[in-house]
């Protein structure tokens, strides 16, 4: 199993999977599970937590521990992007080059772009009227005025924005599900993405983001790194705060020969799990009007024993290929 070097957190995380909280049980189970991190990230991540010969793990610890490695070696601040260790010689193992002429997609809550910069539009709700016009029309399309409103309000998001790996899927592993009706909330389902929730009275809207991959590559090229893309880790899937508990860490044994180094999402909707895309992360960069590509709304949410249920069902597909399975409960 990973994280072997210090007794008390390799007890820890072992006691921890064993919870009943899929909120507690989930992380745990992915560090025991992770195969992709160097020494160094692992011994970079041990040196967060508490320390002394009478220092013992425990869920306090670890979140401090996950929030403030996360804050000085991942999601780094704009000016300290060239110290995002993703993509830094020190993550071989999880590095890899896919096609940089390829379109990607990732899903943006729309409030919490609003978040970022409240100084143009009046709330979330009048943004979303704003992105969807865009999505629909197109950036020549729009009025000039609101083209400008826009640019205005989304050169803020870039300045607010740190410069985390963004989480993202080929294009042609959604484009199918875009047909269908109720898209946002199968979207994300399957890419996993536990915390973007509503309901029928109160709809979560959110916005696809859609752009070319070598944006992202040009920008890790200026930023002098080892490399513009990675498999995810433990160590990338989560944010300041906390790990994320609907990531599950994607073993090398189960890379089929046309994967590259794509890992894979977990799929929260229903039925035998199948439903998981690849995913990958890449470089930071800024987003453009052109990248709004369209927007809806979910009206449902996972909960619990969803999520619990979702794991599971996607462990056992990856049982076979786990070399560390016989250390998670």
């Amino acid at each position: 199993m990973a994280f072997q070097s210090n007794s008390s957190l390799s007890d820890f995380l072992r006691r921890t999977a064993a919870s009943a909280s899929v909120a507690e049980a989930a992380p745990a189970t992915n560090f025991l599970l992770e195969e992709r991190l160097a020494d160094q990230r692992e011994t970079a991540f041990v040196h967060e937590g508490p320390s002394g010969s009478n220092a013992a793990w425990d869920n306090d610890a670890f979140r401090s521990a996950y929030g403030n490695h996360f804050s000085r070696n991942v999601g780094v601040n704009r000016i300290r992007r060239r110290e995002c260790q993703t993509f830094a010689t020190a993550n071989q193992p999880a590095l890899f080059t896919p096609e940089s002429h390829r379109d990607v997609v990732r899903l943006e809550s729309i409030s919490g772009l609003y978040d970022l910069n409240k100084s143009v539009f009046f709330s979330a709700a009048e943004l979303a009227v704003a992105l969807r016009s865009l999505a629909e029309k197109g950036v020549a399309a729009l009025d000039a005025n609101d083209r400008d409103r826009l640019q205005i309000w989304l050169d803020g998001v870039n300045t607010a924005r740190d410069c985390r790996p963004m989480f993202v899927a080929p294009w042609g592993e959604v484009e199918s599900l875009l047909r269908e009706t109720s898209w946002p909330g199968r979207l994300r389902d399957a890419m996993g993405l536990v915390h973007l929730g509503g309901t029928a009275t109160a709809p979560f809207p959110v916005v696809l983001m859609r752009y070319n991959l070598s944006r992202s590559e040009s920008a890790a090229t200026s930023a002098r790194l080892a490399a513009w893309a990675a498999t995810p880790t433990v160590l990338e899937a989560g944010t300041h705060r906390e790990p994320n508990p609907a990531f599950f860490p994607f073993p090398p044994a189960a890379v089929s020969p046309d994967a590259i180094g794509f890992g894979q999402t977990v799929d929260l909707g229903g039925g035998d799990g199948l439903n998981y895309k690849q995913e990958f992360v890449h470089f930071c960069i800024d987003y453009e009007l052109a990248d709004f590509h369209r927007v809806g709304d979910i009206t449902d949410s996972i909960d619990d024993p969803q999520l619990a249920a979702a794991r599971d069902r996607h462990l056992n597909l990856l049982e076979n290929d786990l070399r560390h399975r016989a250390d998670v409960p």
